[in-house]
């Protein structure tokens, strides 16, 4: 099973990008964490756990935040792959921040280990 550590470390791998194991305190652009999706359990032996791995864009503009998940989609999905995840799914997203705050703009990665 492919533990948070190791996705933080492969996001930290892509340029301009910062890979954390859990939702940092402060989302900032640039700022990546998986988040544990659900298990399913194969056998008695064998599970598959899915994971949302979210990656925060800039929030200035929606132009400045299409922009920026272009040129993430290849580099970001290439990174999770080459450790073992699967089933590769990326949509555009946003991350709820405090009340009364616009939510953050982020691509959110759907994988498999």
């Amino acid at each position: 099973m492919i533990t948070r550590e190791e996705i933080a470390a492969a996001l930290s791998a892509v340029p301009g990008i910062t890979g954390y194991p859990s939702s940092p305190s402060a989302i900032v652009a640039g700022a990546a964490w998986p988040a544990w999706a659900q298990t399913r359990w194969l056998n008695v032996a064998a599970r598959q756990v899915q994971w949302y791995i979210f990656v925060s864009l800039s929030s200035g503009s929606h132009e400045a935040s299409v922009l920026e998940a272009d040129g993430l989609i290849e580099a970001v999905g290439v990174a999770l792959a080459d450790i073992g995840l699967g089933g590769l799914i990326v949509e555009p997203w946003f991350w709820a921040t405090e009340p009364g705050q616009q939510p953050t703009a982020v691509l959110r990665f759907t994988a498999f280990d």
